[in-house]
């Protein structure tokens, strides 16, 4: 699939949204490069009430999609015809399978475009008609894929005209501002990472400037390969700490370049402020000079990360509490207003969230930044 500038790209988390709501009568294809998240959006969007259910196209054989021709007895137990005996996860998603089976679903056809061309003509029924063999996919079953571009490199062949006209398509791109909302709110991922993309946003996704070198090197930025060296961090050291385990680790998951880069600003951050002493005296914790960039990131950072956590939203008044001091400069206050907001709107019960409101905190941030907590894209 040739790259095309008039094509409408869309955050992948914007997709998996629109294709919720359009519902499970449209098959869709979310189109985009490695790494940016297409798959695990789609999971998030549908996992809580749906079961996802995955077909690893790209290494699929045809008959895996299809089904397998078996001889069909008459009566009297002679072959007088052929049958298709479908796979079980289409079995399980039509109206044949098991009661159990009847909730929603989502068959999600991951690297699609990486299978044979056989392999792709073997989904024209799933996705034109919802159906396997002779099994019927119910109507409360999505039919979704997803992935790369040819221009991409990564193995994914250009899609038959007649199975792309079967089905609605999106294109996904790479939104440092939806990442990093993910990240601090679903993701989970170490708030040095987010810290220093908040920073240098432009290294979030080096995918096209890769592809475009010449290199022997394999490890390069994207969304993906950041959540890794998130992962790999806290595999490293739960507590949070860093050591010099993390120059070999941050190279080996983002590249030389990138990984050199956020080496150093990790070690820079070293004299954060720990959230841990900012809970617990707010009006009285250091707040780091305007002129300590680095150490003003990973600070907030770090504390949006730790009143995230379930056993400390308790702690959000107190963050509040030190981003309002008028040390504080207004654009990292507003991103500790932003997580005290979903926490207390969206993770407390409806006592705790009646009391948020009236907190002095609470409606003091919302005249400093009510306009922009009411647009979070502002």
């Amino acid at each position: 699939m040739a790259k095309d500038n008039a094509l409408s790209e869309q955050t992948v988390s914007d997709i998996a949204r629109i294709i919720r709501k359009l519902g499970p009568d449209i098959p869709s294809f979310v189109w985009g490069p490695p790494g940016i998240g297409k798959t695990e959006s789609l999971k998030q969007s549908f996992g809580s009430d749906h079961k996802i259910v995955l077909v690893l196209a790209g290494c699929s054989e045809p008959t895996d999609i299809s089904g397998v021709p078996h001889p069909y007895k008459n009566k009297e137990g002679f072959n007088v015809a052929t049958d298709v005996l479908a796979p079980l996860w289409a079995y399980n998603a039509s109206y044949e399978a098991p009661e159990a089976f009847h909730g929603p679903q989502v068959i999600f056809f991951d690297d699609l475009p990486s299978g044979h061309e056989q392999t792709q003509a073997a989904c024209f029924k799933v996705f034109g008609e919802k159906k396997v063999g002779n099994l019927q996919l119910r109507d409360n079953v999505y039919v979704i894929g997803a992935g790369n571009r040819v221009e991409d490199k990564s193995a994914a062949f250009e899609m038959p005209m007649a199975l792309a006209n079967r089905m609605k398509h999106y294109y996904a791109k790479s939104d440092v501002p939806a990442w990093i909302a993910w990240a601090t709110d679903i993701g989970g991922i170490h708030p040095l990472v987010t810290a220093y993309i908040r920073m240098q946003g432009n290294a979030l996704n080096r995918f096209d400037e890769a592809v475009k070198t010449s290199t022997s090197e394999k490890a390069f930025p994207t969304p993906r390969t950041w959540e890794i060296l998130s992962k790999s961090m806290f595999k490293m050291e739960p507590t949070g700490g860093i050591g010099e385990w993390l120059y070999d680790t941050a190279v080996g998951c983002v590249g030389a370049g990138i990984g050199i880069e956020f080496n150093t600003f990790a070690k820079n951050t070293t004299s954060l402020i720990p959230p841990q002493e900012i809970v617990k005296n707010p009006k009285e914790a250091r707040v780091p000079n305007k002129t300590e960039i680095d150490v003003l990131y990973a600070t907030i950072s770090s504390l949006e990360f730790y009143i995230n956590q379930p056993k400390q939203y308790k702690h959000w008044v107190d963050a509040l509490t030190y981003v309002l001091r008028p040390e504080m400069e207004p654009e990292y206050g507003l991103l500790i207003a932003k997580m005290a907001t979903t926490i207390a709107f969206n993770k407390l019960n409806e006592n705790e969230r009646v009391k948020a409101a009236k907190t002095p905190e609470f409606q003091e941030m919302y005249t400093r930044w009510g306009t922009y907590l009411a647009n979070p894209d502002a």
